[in-house]
């Protein structure tokens, strides 16, 4: 829905700036500035996609990488922490990197099995990896406090991870709807935390978790290196989008 539209106050060129609720609306759109809330998912636009085009595929998951290695780049103040950090923290040792999500209600919607996922989960992974890399260490990435013991208590000083906000419970949910913390420094360390797990030799993450998909894709993984645990949801009876049609709005009435 297009909330409203009105002349900057700001610009001599009287550029017109709007406010958009999906991204689908910046399609042939003439403002100079628009703002929205929303992310606009591969098949919200695929109708509008050329043949050809790697992200109309059957799978797009190779063009999204594509399009994150290409178009993604850390500012340089960012990219000489991550620089640090790695030499830091990681080192030479071999490593896996490891994200865990809290599982408050949300994110179990998310899920492919609607199920908790607990830290337990991805250690059939890690062990394989330090039994075939005994000098190996771990890189734990987690908005979930209680999942720092376990993995410490489990691998000891094999496990490095940054001192980050974190929530206690699963009840919590997640760090980000906490208004008492700085948002801003929330997408700071998940953004450093994602770099220095796509440093990592390989990857343990959840499907239902974007940070998670995130990774792999900001790195071009060897074969065989990650893993994601389960995909995420799909959508329910009544939600699923068709797009036979693009100018109807996502679902029709009928």
């Amino acid at each position: 829905m297009l909330l409203h539209s009105r002349r900057s106050h700001h610009s001599r060129k009287c550029e017109r700036f709007c406010t958009l609720s999906s991204g689908l609306f910046l399609l042939n759109r003439n403002e100079d500035v628009s703002v929205f809330d929303f992310f606009t998912e591969i098949d919200d636009f695929a109708p509008w996609l050329s043949p050809g085009h790697p992200l109309a595929a059957a799978d797009p998951e190779p063009g999204l990488g594509v399009l994150y290695r290409r178009h993604i780049r850390l500012q340089p103040a960012l990219q000489a922490e991550v620089d640090r950090l790695a030499a830091e923290m990681l080192g030479s040792r071999p490593r896996i990197a490891v994200h865990y999500r809290a599982q408050g209600v949300p994110k179990i919607l998310e899920s492919s099995d609607k199920q908790m996922m607990l830290p337990e989960a991805l250690t059939g992974t890690v062990d394989a990896f330090l039994q075939a890399v005994p000098d190996g260490g771990v890189y734990l990435m987690t908005d979930f406090a209680p999942a720092v013991g376990f993995f410490r208590e489990r691998y000891g000083d094999r496990v490095a991870c940054r001192d980050v906000i974190r929530v206690e419970t699963h009840e919590q949910h997640s760090v980000e709807i906490h208004l008492q913390h700085d948002g801003r420094q929330l997408a700071h360390d998940i953004i450093v935390d994602s770099y220095l797990a796509a440093r990592c030799n390989a990857f343990i993450g959840d499907g239902a978790s974007g940070v998670s998909q995130a990774i792999t894709r900001i790195k071009e993984w060897p074969p065989g290196t990650w893993a994601l645990l389960r995909p995420g949801g799909m959508a329910g009876p009544g939600q699923v989008r068709r797009h036979s049609d693009p100018s109807p709005w996502w679902n029709p009435t009928s």
